[in-house]
């Protein structure tokens, strides 16, 4: 019985960690005054106060609409995998090998989520001057120790 109550415990904490970093994406994602850009609420976040150029603004948008397809990709992903869950606890209860393996294969896909944002804040780096490639390190750096706090 220990070992039931340790398994839930676990699917519980896995559970929680999984909403929270959606919660936590979407929050940090829609963050953001009300200028709205159609590109992506990325681009809408830091479009104002990194003083984009125009020839930024028109890079950065094909950037954003590539990471916007990716990250659905990933988010229908764990959609599918959060199915995969239910219906491995449903066939073969909380410890099952079959749930240990969709466990993995959320956090897979979890971490593949926080790599592509990152290599998205990288690329989008990349097409800063160097004033602006700092305000929006400082941007995503103060918003995931905010997110920390909370």
């Amino acid at each position: 019985m220990k070992q039931f109550w340790q398994i839930l415990f676990f699917v519980m904490v896995v559970g929680s960690a999984a909403m929270g970093g959606v919660l936590m994406g979407q929050k940090f994602m829609s963050r953001g005054d009300t200028h709205r850009h159609a590109a992506g609420d990325m681009h809408a976040l830091f479009h104002h106060d990194l003083h984009l150029s125009t020839q930024q603004d028109k890079v950065l948008v094909v950037i954003e609409t590539d990471f916007r397809h990716q990250k659905t990709l990933l988010e229908e992903q764990m959609k599918s995998s959060n199915i995969e869950l239910a219906e491995a606890i449903k066939n073969g209860g909380y410890s099952s090998p079959q749930v240990l393996a969709v466990v993995d294969q959320i956090h897979e896909t979890m971490g593949g989520l926080q790599k592509l944002t990152l290599q998205h804040l990288a690329d989008m780096q990349a097409v800063l001057d160097e004033a602006q490639s700092k305000r929006l390190e400082e941007k995503v750096v103060g918003q995931l120790y905010r997110n920390a706090r909370q």
